[in-house]
């Protein structure tokens, strides 16, 4: 990345300046840039700062100045950063690296999602270099969080800046169908040169009503593997998928709804795959539910998009499966949307407006935590402190959430819930999640938590804790045990299959149902006119699809007598 080849090439460069000057600046200085090196944030800060300020250290002043705006950015202190970033602009305007200063400013206003101005920051850079590694730094956080609406301002004031252009393509291109410009989509091709095949079509055939409508379900069977001896459910759970859309099967059919299924073992091979995509009997399909494993969805996205049939994927929270492709769904709420609805319904919930959001180093926290942020600041959050836990410093949380300084707990300290608002904590590690609620544990406070249910599902804590506390959960997968409808799934298929139910098995279930229900009602390609609807779960509490091809209905529980309830959806 930019920063890391900058910081590199400024310390070769400060190097020769250092050999020369045998004082008391130079050995500051060295012992800022070990610092630095070390990811010791706040150390380096106040370091580069005595450095910056030292009347004799005026040959690598700047270089202080810049080491402590990137080291102000890590350690989360975007004020203060902002703040020495425009002093080196006005103290050094002839120095060489103005336009790595403006870099840097511009990557602090895009992490704040103040676009207008970043754009406005990038725009100004001469330097093709570096404004090109910006441009592609600003598409990046333009395409996760700035809407339609905004880009087509940006762009309005920036009309040459062809990067704005082709995200705001990708952005109309990934809308529901019935929402898109066409026209102007079509303008934004012609005008800046697009590429129309990378940004994906944006527009689905026409919706076909038929007397039944045939399902392909393609997954990993691997029947010719079964085992007797061996847990099934914990192996193959695709069985308990599959067991539960043939139970929705016969149930759509008492409704007067015909659905014909066709199994297909994908094996987690794409070439597998591929040859199932290729029969012939695929050309018929109109809907695919699966497949699981990167490989075959590749293929089978491919064969989605080219043939015009609808694809689920049923398990998937990974918001790249759907993008740009009108044909893909996703059955749960996407990582994003996970985060996005959990700011929600904090902004809707709590005060103040802050808020610390504590993640571990995977992908997926990153990408919950982010939107998390995103929607907050969206919501008028004035203070948002973002805390990434690496592996090995997990106790760090503690240090988050609890101080031997009593002086930092009181009202009005650092750390007592005035200051920090609410805590949202986006990991399931099992490290972060004991060291956060031990700390919580010992607070004299109610400080307000936002976990995951997978907490619950891993065993990381026990209910009676979470009720304790207080905590609030994120349950995409959440399952109404107060509905009539699963005691009799349950009684019907313990019946059949001599077995208790599993979670994929009532997942499958209202899968089926829904997309069965959805076909009937608006023919083969649904989204073109049920996108706007919303339903109650057969089973689990509801599908909500405006606007969005992943599921956006996102329920938050708290454990009340020991029992989940739905806090909101």
């Amino acid at each position: 990345m930019r920063y890391t080849l900058l910081i590199l090439v400024l310390c070769l460069l400060g190097t020769p300046l250092l050999a020369q000057r045998k004082n008391d600046a130079q050995q500051q200085y060295l012992q800022a840039k070990s610092q630095f090196q070390q990811e010791q944030w706040l150390q380096a800060m106040e370091t580069f700062r005595k450095v910056a300020a030292d009347p004799t250290a005026s040959g690598f002043a700047p270089y202080a100045s810049f080491f402590y705006s990137v080291s102000a950015i890590r350690a989360g202190r975007t004020d203060e950063a902002k703040a020495m970033l425009r002093q080196i602009q006005q103290k050094y305007p002839n120095w060489d690296k103005q336009e790595e200063v403006s870099y840097w400013q511009a990557r602090v206003l895009l992490e704040e999602n103040n676009f207008e101005q970043a754009i406005a920051t990038i725009e100004k850079i001469r330097s093709r270099s570096v404004k090109g590694d910006a441009e592609e730094m600003a598409a990046f956080h333009l395409q996760r969080g700035a809407s339609v609406d905004q880009l087509k301002r940006i762009l309005n004031q920036h009309q040459d800046a062809r990067y704005i252009a082709q995200v705001l393509a990708r952005k109309i291109s990934s809308q529901p169908v019935v929402a898109q410009d066409q026209q102007f989509l079509s303008q934004l091709i012609e005008r800046y040169k697009l590429d129309a095949d990378l940004l994906g079509s944006s527009a689905t055939g026409t919706s076909e009503r038929k007397e039944s409508y045939n399902v392909a379900v393609m997954m990993p069977f691997l029947l010719e593997n079964l085992q007797p001896e061996k847990n099934m459910r914990d192996i193959y759970f695709t069985l308990d998928i599959y067991e539960g859309m043939k139970m929705a099967q016969e149930d759509l059919e008492a409704e007067g709804i015909r659905t014909n299924l066709y199994a297909y073992d994908t094996r987690r091979d794409s070439l597998t795959t591929l040859r199932y995509l290729r029969a012939p009997e695929m050309q018929s399909m109109d809907l695919i539910v699966g497949p699981l494993y990167p490989g075959p969805t590749k293929a089978a996205l491919n064969f989605a998009y080219t043939r015009g049939v609808n694809l689920v994927n049923p398990i998937s929270t990974n918001p790249e499966i759907i993008q740009n492709n009108p044909y893909a769904f996703l059955f749960k709420p996407s990582l994003q949307t996970q985060g996005r609805k959990a700011a929600d319904f904090a902004a809707r919930t709590f005060q103040p407006p802050r808020a610390l959001v504590i993640y571990g180093t995977k992908d997926r926290d990153t990408i919950m935590a982010n939107a998390y942020r995103q929607e907050l600041a969206k919501r008028g959050f004035i203070d948002i402190r973002m805390e990434q836990i690496k592996p090995g410093n997990e106790s760090r949380v503690r240090s988050l959430l609890v101080s031997e300084q009593p002086e930092d707990m009181v009202p009005g300290g650092r750390l007592s819930a005035e200051r920090l608002g609410h805590v949202m904590i986006a990991s399931e590690d099992e490290g972060i999640v004991a060291n956060a609620m031990n700390a919580i544990s010992s607070r004299k406070d109610r400080l307000s938590v936002i976990g995951h249910e997978t907490w619950v599902k891993k065993n990381l804590i026990s209910n009676d804790q979470l009720e304790r506390l207080g905590v609030y959960l994120m349950a995409p997968e959440y399952l109404d045990y107060n509905n009539p409808t699963f005691f009799e799934f349950r009684d019907k298929y313990l019946e059949r299959v001599h077995s208790m139910p599993g979670r994929y098995a009532y997942l499958g279930y209202d899968l089926m149902m829904y997309f069965g229900r959805m076909m009937y009602r608006y023919g083969n390609l649904f989204q073109n006119e049920g996108s706007s609807e919303v339903y109650n779960g057969v089973i689990c509490t509801g599908f909500n699809y405006q606007a969005y091809r992943d599921n956006q209905c996102v329920p938050i529980i708290q454990f009340q007598n020991a029992a989940p309830v739905v806090i909101y959806q």
